[in-house]
């Protein structure tokens, strides 16, 4: 039977599904220190953003923009510009953890042929790729970027400054699937420790 809870249940699931492909409330944040509220979505690198719905929306990039917050269902998810080295164009990262070391998110989807002479053959790949960054990093680490690289090694070499979160990482008690985890463990205790022997 079909009730209320159902149907609630089911706008939740077609709002994580749809994501930022729709006109979310959100907040633009500007490099010179003002912001706006009003509507904002994410396409191909570019946040476009108007003040309410009926007005046309504008596009911005990482030219005068820092940032962007979206709000819903009482969360916020906030999303920067980064250039992810020195070659490439700054792009658009979900961050999942703010502190002395952050984490971001780089999420993307690609398309494969898997027979050129089929109709219909395209093969949709949804990819997540997480990047970490201290304060005085000029450019940000990516954990799981390469097939052939361990995104255990990277982090191991990564925090290799704090023993204890290292000993948890090497135990199996932190996992891939807790970056934020790991991210918030040396962020409360292993930044602590060293401004304590600095001291």
């Amino acid at each position: 039977m079909f009730t209320i809870q159902n149907s609630y249940f089911l706008l939740i699931l077609l709002a994580s599904l749809f994501g930022f492909s729709q006109d979310q409330e959100a907040t633009i944040f500007f490099k010179d220190g003002d912001s706006i509220q009003g509507f904002a979505m994410i396409k191909n690198e570019k946040i476009k953003f108007r003040i309410s719905l009926e007005d046309k929306p504008d596009s911005w990039d990482d030219e005068s923009v820092s940032k962007v917050e979206f709000y819903g269902f009482n969360i916020v998810k906030t999303f920067v510009y980064m250039k992810p080295n020195k070659y490439e164009k700054s792009r658009i990262f979900e961050v999942l953890a703010d502190g002395e070391v952050s984490l971001y998110l780089e999420g993307f989807t690609y398309f494969i042929d898997k027979s050129p002479h089929a109709k219909g053959s395209s093969l949709s790949i949804d990819q997540e790729h997480h990047y970490v960054k201290r304060k005085s990093d000029e450019f940000p680490t990516c954990i799981n970027c390469y097939v052939l690289g361990s995104w255990k090694k990277k982090t191991l070499e990564y925090f290799k400054d704090c023993p204890g979160l290292i000993k948890k990482i090497n135990n199996n008690e932190l996992r891939e699937i807790h970056l934020v985890d790991i991210v918030y463990f040396y962020n409360d205790y292993c930044v602590d420790e060293e401004e304590i022997l600095e001291d």
